[in-house]
């Protein structure tokens, strides 16, 4: 039991718990910032296809429309 508490405080002694949170902070950063992006993207998709079948004539819409499931 002793060698089993040895053991385990040597584990937590090398466990760097301040370098782990930099990095997890760092990593939740770069999320955050992705699913920013991502969102921006999405908005500027909406705004363009918008934009798109307001300048193009009806026709080409509906085949557009027709083809672009599969392109997803």
């Amino acid at each position: 039991m002793a060698a089993n508490v040895g053991s385990m405080f040597q584990y937590w002694k090398k466990f760097d718990l301040q370098l782990l949170q930099r990095e997890l902070d760092a990593t939740a950063t770069v999320l955050a910032n992705r699913q920013d992006e991502s969102e921006q993207s999405r908005k500027r998709l909406i705004d363009e296809s918008r934009e798109f079948k307001k300048n193009t004539p009806e026709v080409w819409v509906v085949r557009l429309e027709y083809c672009m499931p599969g392109l997803q």
